[in-house]
């Protein structure tokens, strides 16, 4: 099939085809839209005071002591945020037949490795990146770690304790399984 190129490039033969100029005519042409976002935001943050006692100190240990408060402070502020968005049920899968929140999560509801790979196509498909670009991240139970490692077809869970000494663990990390690295 005849391949014109253009300023190096390749041009299907079909495409080129479809491109038909006619002279006196205008050109096809795109709009160039451009839009906004809003969004609001709020404090969540905290602010140290120091007394003038504390100020007559060495401030670089006034400071460091301040800044390890509020390094603290943020983490459990992450901890608390996201605790609160798995628990609304917005941005989770429940397992299970029909289970579209946690409440919904009955005691012979198991976690299936099927729901495992939803989530990492969900992910891929929302092109959100992997970390260290080859794995995601996910927390479960213990209790919901026991669903996943029954699968031990290739390819099925492994366990952290097998590849401990390729790659350096996560505090809690439980194993690996269809691109995700599980901690509990």
């Amino acid at each position: 099939a005849y391949s014109p190129t253009l300023s190096g490039a390749t041009v299907d033969a079909e495409v080129a085809a479809s491109l038909v100029v006619t002279e006196g005519l205008p050109n096809d042409t795109d709009d160039l839209t451009i839009g906004y976002e809003e969004f609001s935001t709020r404090q969540r943050m905290k602010t140290i005071s120091f007394t003038d006692v504390a100020l007559l100190q060495n401030p670089n240990r006034l400071f460091a002591v301040g800044a390890e408060r509020l390094a603290r402070y943020v983490v459990a502020l992450a901890d608390r945020i996201a605790a609160i968005e798995i628990a609304t049920g917005t941005n989770l899968i429940c397992s299970g037949t029909s289970n579209s929140v946690v409440g919904d999560v009955a005691v012979g509801d198991v976690m299936l490795s099927s729901d495992i790979k939803k989530a990492v196509a969900l992910l891929e498909g929302g092109n959100v990146p992997r970390f260290g670009g080859d794995t995601y991240r996910g927390i479960i139970h213990p209790y919901v770690k026991f669903d996943v490692e029954l699968d031990d077809d290739a390819g099925g869970w492994i366990d952290a304790n097998r590849y401990a000494g390729a790659e350096a663990l996560f505090s809690g990390e439980l194993g690996k399984y269809a691109g995700v690295r599980f901690m509990s």
